[in-house]
């Protein structure tokens, strides 16, 4: 890493050391490189938007707190999506004990472009609610593996580092439960 090279230019491992230093340049270039994605990782797990944006504060503040101990061993996102994992987590823990309903939303899945045009944009809402439906009715594991593969985008081997399962059961449960959202989907849009 050279003292000229640009902030934008830098990996995230790069930039979380930079992190550790209490550079907050680099912080800010990693929040808003991931914070897109973790949002929609938690609220997807949590169902409420409110919730979702509570917990991606948690997740970054964590993640300064902790800037001091970060060692990169392992991607930066594994680490990230671990945090973010656990922050979800701990939510629902609480929110159980207090006897809280998780409210889903229905907008939390939709294509992020949509024209002007009232019959496409009705059409990627009504299909945005029928997945987030659909997503609601998958096991929790099986849940998980699908928003970690396919909402964060993480590879198969940093699903097993964040969730600690064996690869095989990462595989098994992300197949299994493609296979029942897409069975989902079929009765839900026909």
């Amino acid at each position: 890493m050279t003292p000229d090279a640009r902030i934008d230019d830098l990996s995230d491992e790069q930039l979380m050391l930079l992190v550790k230093f209490d550079n907050d340049d680099a912080f800010r270039a990693l929040f808003e490189r991931h914070k897109r994605g973790v949002l929609g990782y938690v609220w997807r797990r949590c169902g409420d938007r409110g919730a979702a944006e509570d917990i991606l504060q948690e997740v970054f503040l964590g993640a300064w707190r902790t800037r001091g101990g970060y060692e990169p061993v392992a991607k930066f996102t594994t680490w990230l999506y671990a945090m973010a994992r656990n922050a979800c987590a701990n939510r629902l823990v609480r929110a159980s004990r207090e006897r809280a309903r998780i409210r889903r939303v229905g907008e939390a899945w939709r294509p992020s472009r949509v024209g002007d045009e009232p019959l496409p944009r009705l059409q990627a809402e009504e299909t945005g609610r029928a997945v987030e439906a659909a997503l609601g009715r998958l096991p929790e594991r099986q849940r998980e593996v699908v928003l970690l593969r396919e909402v964060a985008g993480l590879a198969y081997g940093e699903i097993v580092d964040v969730t600690g399962w064996p690869m095989g059961t990462v595989k098994t449960e992300l197949h299994r439960g493609r296979r029942r959202l897409a069975e989902l989907l079929g009765e839900t849009l026909r």
